[in-house]
């Protein structure tokens, strides 16, 4: 009885650590339009953030996962590469990657000490160089989890939210013009 009471309680605290992550796949070929993702600038962001993780890269690779899913052709490129061969391009840029303290977190609660994203991002569509969608998102944690584990789960949120945008977008746009 015991051992089956600390399986229980290993696997609720372990269910709690797990963070479902986009796969992206550089070699994915479907009908619809190239997208490039760039990767994500995050040289100004604000914050303090002094770790080694590259979240623009995992930013983009994970939005472009993310489409990829949805059926579209994603593939993410450098920050300054060529976009003129894509149909749209998703660029992004951190403004805060704010990693928070996790004492207040555990021991005040309410928001105290959270661990907060923000981003700018735009899609642009490259045929006529039409800025479709600019917007600036932010997420916040306050699970009580590392520094680096709830920055994940923060980029994934923003890379959800991001592809959820663009697709919504093109949606319209392609209405639209079927409207006419």
């Amino acid at each position: 009885m015991k051992k089956v009471l600390y399986l229980f309680i290993l696997v609720m605290l372990l269910s709690g650590c797990a963070t479902v992550v986009p796969t992206y796949n550089p070699l994915t070929e479907t009908g619809k339009p190239e997208i490039a993702v760039c990767v994500f600038d995050t040289r100004d962001a604000e914050g303090g953030y002094k770790g080694n993780t590259d979240f623009g890269k995992m930013m983009a690779e994970f939005t472009a996962g993310i489409l990829q899913q949805s059926n579209y052709k994603a593939i993410v490129i450098p920050i300054d590469s060529d976009t003129s061969k894509f149909a749209y391009v998703i660029k992004g840029k951190f403004s805060q990657i704010e990693v928070g303290n996790w004492g207040k977190r555990f021991w005040v609660g309410m928001g105290a000490g959270s661990v907060r994203m923000t981003v700018l991002i735009k899609v642009i569509r490259v045929s006529d160089k039409v800025e479709l969608l600019k917007y600036k998102f932010s997420n916040t944690c306050t699970w009580i989890s590392g520094q680096e584990s709830s920055l994940q789960k923060i980029t994934v949120n923003l890379a959800n939210e991001t592809a959820e945008r663009f697709i919504k977008t093109i949606n319209q746009k392609q209405n639209q013009k079927e409207d006419w």
